[in-house]
């Protein structure tokens, strides 16, 4: 009889095999039953030669306690197979729950995964059978077969639509979970269980088909557009009741009706508020016609409105066990320097608990986590008692890592201390957030000499280098044993960049430490960062967290001169993680074969200089790129039109933003609009000049218009004609002629302060119409108190 735990089914099974057992019975730590996988390194045919079974916890229980009543019972099974009531529709505790990777809505459907009748193979010999199997294998069959059948049914329809008709379909009403069984909610069940006679006619496609809002505050709106097609091909307008059922912490609030013709498109918008209460929202926006009832599931995520600090420090070095030092000092005393507000949490007072650090919510009212290990290096599971960090202590972390969290993961002996994982390879076999977060894999416990000889890193010298091209770079550190560190590095990690074996990562990870005067295995890599950044060629990101991890104790680093000291390195890994890259890019004017002047705005948030920008020009096989290391170059358009541009821009911390924008290579394109002042007071005049120019090979009808801007008066022109407004001319110019005029105007009292007054000019030349702006800042009033002398 064992008690189900992080061991897998099968491990279990042949583990008490082994000792004798002819029957394994593992109880659950909950009531509910489901089919247990066979996973683990025990699974080849022939391996387990005994009969295993799941049984609810309160039966294992019962059972314990006969069997202390009575040591000498023994336990009789009837092997005969009855029928035994089940209720359906009830997601099980192994299915997948949402959100999913980055905080999208999943999952977005569910389907029959449990005892199902399957084809099957039989292990080794390959021969065909049937066997009742349940899992992803099941409900993803279902739901693919599902999609080949409306596929068939609808061969013109998109993938987007069948999905759209799978979910907008799908029955929410009466899916459960949980013992006893309640109702699902949208991360359990997505849109629901599908139903394919309802999604071969769907009559209507919703687009987006669900909505994810993983990153509201209270109070907070959010408005969303949402795309209906009729998909009848024929028949009269059609009108829909939408209706709303929401959780109580959110509002969503829709138009009441929608009518469609067939085959005709329309769009409507829902806003979306966060109400008082942090934590996940619901809701499922219905659209109702006579028996049809179409639906769309959203999920909100309610982050805290107050913040508890910059930093949260998860102490984690065993100091309340055994004799190992308290070594949180060092990184409180490191903030203090950098006047970072933090607050630390004992992770190891909470022991034999499943969880020892704070709820999601809680972490989420610090914009960066900071994990340190210390001398740990005994995992969850080592002593009879469970341990930080736990299995549900690294999900939390994930999943703060997954709304956009930051982490620095700090310990010498760290992959072994979180190896929460019973897979005996040291190299791929730790935590899965060891692998997937931290982006690393093991390669030895000490680079520096063999590990029974606590080695220590060199005296007095350099221990480890920042690596060149990273945030990094120049970076020294002494972390051996004479200087006001602990002394204490005596089983540095060798780690390597990538957490997964197939390199699907690789992109995402970077090393940016290694160890010198060592005798790596490897690079000798001791420091790995992983991240995502927008380009030219892929803008959308595929994780939104930063994490770093150094093998090493941030307790170990010296302050000795000629080195980086603990402070700085603190503050050069604070300023990646936290930076971020904003670009702006206008839209030009201008004519050909005149050079123009591609200028983009970059600002950093911890102030980090640019150091590249990637120009694209055009789009297709047509598109040309450009390097600067500054924000601005000069290109040259050959031909009359409409050219997409488009810059990335990475800063010296090698972050990256990416903007867009179009310039119109137009007749008399180099016209301008100037204005004589860049800031000007309510009550002072500006003058403008509009220059029209035709810069073609010949004669070209041009006219302009510049109204009156707004919260200006008149006062004089030159040039032109003033009429309704605005300042006008029309006329012919030859080639390399211009026409200039002039408007002079003054800044009313009433006008608004404290923002831009923008002019418009209006020009056509030719076949061509664009506009010039020209920008003054309005200074706000200044009030002087009137005194009267006695």
């Amino acid at each position: 009889l064992i008690s189900r735990g992080e061991c897998t089914f099968a491990d279990k099974a042949f583990n008490v095999q082994k000792e004798g057992a002819r029957l394994a019975l593992i109880y659950n730590t909950t009531d509910e039953l489901f089919e247990p996988g066979c996973g683990g390194e025990h699974c080849d045919p022939g391996e387990i030669l005994i009969p295993a079974a799941l049984i609810t916890r309160s039966a294992g229980e019962a059972l314990l306690s006969w069997l202390r009543a009575h040591p000498a019972a023994k336990l009789q099974l009837d092997p005969n197979g009855r029928i035994v009531s089940a209720e359906g529709n009830v997601v099980q505790q192994s299915s997948g729950r949402g959100p999913s990777y980055a905080r999208y809505l999943k999952p977005d459907v569910v389907a029959p995964g449990v005892d199902v009748l399957s084809a099957y193979h039989e292990r080794g010999t390959g021969q065909a059978s049937y066997a009742q199997l349940s899992g992803s294998s099941m409900a993803c069959a279902h739901v693919a077969g599902a999609a080949a059948l409306l596929i068939q049914a609808h061969p013109s329809w998109r993938h987007d639509q069948v999905k759209a008709a799978l979910m907008a379909t799908a029955n929410a009403k009466d899916i459960r979970v949980g013992s006893p069984a309640v109702r699902a909610g949208v991360l359990d069940r997505g849109a629901g269980l599908i139903d394919l006679s309802s999604a071969s006619n769907p009559e209507l496609f919703f687009s987006p088909p669900s909505l994810a809002l993983p990153h509201l505050t209270p109070g907070q709106q959010v408005r969303q557009q949402i795309e209906v097609t009729d998909t009848r091909a024929q028949g009269g307008v059609r009108t829909w009741t939408i209706s709303v059922e929401a959780s109580p912490n959110i509002s969503v609030t829709a138009p009441t009706q929608l009518s469609l013709g067939a085959g005709r498109k329309a769009t409507f918008e829902i806003s979306v508020t966060a109400l008082s209460t942090a934590g996940d929202g619901w809701a499922d926006l219905h659209g109702r016609s006579g028996l049809s009832d179409l639906h769309i599931p959203i999920w909100v995520h309610i982050e805290p409105s107050t913040k508890a600090g910059d930093v949260l420090v998860i102490d984690n070095d065993f100091s309340q066990f055994e004799s190992y030092a308290d070594y949180a000092g060092y990184v409180a005393r490191a903030l203090e320097s950098l006047g970072l507000s933090y607050q630390v949490w004992d992770a190891d007072i909470r022991f034999g608990n499943p969880q020892t650090i704070p709820d999601l919510d809680y972490l989420q009212r610090f914009s960066l986590v900071i994990w340190v290990t210390g001398d740990n290096v005994h995992p969850d599971g080592y002593y009879a008692i469970s341990t930080p960090l736990t299995s549900r202590d690294l999900q939390v972390l994930a999943s703060y890592l997954d709304a956009g969290g930051r982490l620095i993961a700090w310990g010498q002996n760290l992959a072994e201390a979180s190896d929460v994982n019973a897979d005996p390879d040291p190299t791929w076999g730790r935590a899965g957030f060891y692998h997937s977060y931290l982006g690393a894999h093991w390669l030895q416990g000490s680079v520096y000499g063999p590990q029974n000889a606590r080695p220590q890193p060199p005296t007095l010298r350099t221990g480890a280098v920042g690596l060149p091209g990273t945030f990094l770079s120049g970076v020294t550190l002494d972390i051996g044993p004479v200087g006001d560190g602990a002394h204490n590095q005596i089983s540095v990690d060798e780690i390597a960049p990538g957490g997964f074996r197939d390199g699907s990562d690789a992109d995402l990870v970077q090393p940016v430490l290694m160890a010198v005067e060592a005798l790596p295995i490897g690079p000798g890599y001791i420091g790995v960062i992983k991240a995502d950044e927008p380009t030219l060629e892929r803008e959308q990101t595929t994780i939104p967290y930063r994490t770093a991890y150094y093998a090493f104790g941030f307790e170990g680093i010296n302050n000795n001169p000629g080195r980086t000291g603990r402070v700085a390195l603190l503050k050069r890994t604070i300023d990646w993680l936290r930076d971020e890259v904003t670009v702006a890019l206008e839209d030009k004017v201008a004519s050909a074969n005149d050079p123009v002047q591609l200028s983009c705005q970059v600002s950093s948030s911890v102030g980090a200089s640019v150091t590249s920008c990637r120009w694209r020009i055009g789009q297709g096989e047509e598109a040309r790129t450009v390097v600067s290391d500054q924000p601005t170059i000069a290109y040259l358009f050959p031909s009359r039109g409409r050219f997409p541009i488009s810059v990335e821009v990475t800063d010296s911390l090698g972050h990256k933003a990416v903007a867009h924008a179009t310039v119109l290579i137009a007749n008399g394109g180099s016209s301008t609009l100037t204005c004589d002042v860049s800031e000007a007071n309510p009550g002072e005049t500006i003058s403008y000049q509009v220059l029209a120019s035709n810069t073609g090979p010949g004669p070209l009808s041009m006219s302009f218009t510049l109204p009156l801007p707004p919260g200006t008066e008149y006062v004089s022109h030159t040039g032109g004609s003033f009429s309704a407004g605005a300042l006008r001319w029309s006329g012919s110019l030859a080639p390399g002629a211009s026409f200039g005029a002039s408007l002079r105007v003054r800044v009313r009292y009433d006008s608004p302060s404290g923002v831009y007054l923008v002019a418009t000019a209006e020009f056509r030349a030719g076949q061509d119409t664009f506009t010039k702006q020209g920008r003054t800042w309005i200074n706000s009033r200044l009030y002087l108190p009137l005194l009267r002398r006695p």
